[in-house]
């Protein structure tokens, strides 16, 4: 099962973070003071950021 993310642009205070799980893609918005947890709990369920 391959799953990656990547964080895309910056809007008005928010990430676009692109989460691909086996060619599922998504996307969610996450506020810029939460980033860096958010980003933490994805590489613990074993996404790869790419």
């Amino acid at each position: 099962m391959k799953q990656t993310f990547y964080v895309g642009m910056k809007i008005c205070g928010y990430y676009a973070v692109y989460i691909n799980d086996d060619e599922y893609e998504q996307k969610e918005m996450v506020q810029e003071n939460e980033i860096d947890g958010f980003i933490h709990c994805l590489k613990v369920l074993g996404y790869k950021e790419v």
